[in-house]
């Protein structure tokens, strides 16, 4: 674990995990510490992915996932509103979004879309059905211990990583 009493803003990190491939080890973009009001302790709030992995997720992590380890891996890019008003704008992303398209088959995702009924954990992998094939990818859910289709045709939208 690193040496700092907890996240530093501006800072990357990677959980020191050995019982993790490289590839699948999360990497945490600090934006901002605060105080959670009711219970005194520190939030973290940021970016999260997996090395291996693209896309990001926004988190918060407390002194309890601090304290699994991490190790400070360099500033953090600069993702201010500033940064990307400056940026060349390529018209191909909308502000603030992004969802990369490709989940490897086998990850742990949450799904919240519209069915309020299903939303939970579950395995994802390329949904395989002809209705599927053409344009963005969509993803076959599966119950992660039976391991049990549930859900067909999810959209990339209603899906994220889980880290």
């Amino acid at each position: 674990m690193d040496s700092a009493p907890f996240f530093i803003p501006g800072r990357t990190y990677v959980a020191t995990a050995p019982f993790l491939p490289l590839d699948l080890r999360p990497v945490f973009e600090c934006v901002a510490v605060a105080v959670a009001p009711e219970r005194g302790e520190q939030v973290a709030f940021g970016f999260a992915a997996l090395l291996g992995v693209p896309g990001w997720s926004q988190v918060a992590y407390e002194g309890s996932q601090w304290s699994a380890g991490w190790a400070d891996a360099g500033p953090a890019p600069d993702r201010s509103a500033a940064a990307a008003a400056a940026a060349p704008d390529d018209g191909d992303e909308v502000p603030g979004v992004y969802l990369d398209p490709a989940i490897p088959d086998g990850t742990l995702v949450r799904y919240a879309g519209g069915f309020a009924q299903a939303h939970g954990l579950y395995r994802s992998e390329v949904c395989p059905c002809a209705r599927c094939a053409e344009g963005e990818p969509r993803y076959l859910l599966r119950d992660r211990t039976t391991d049990q289709a549930v859900m067909c045709c999810t959209p990339r939208a209603s899906v994220s990583l889980v880290f």
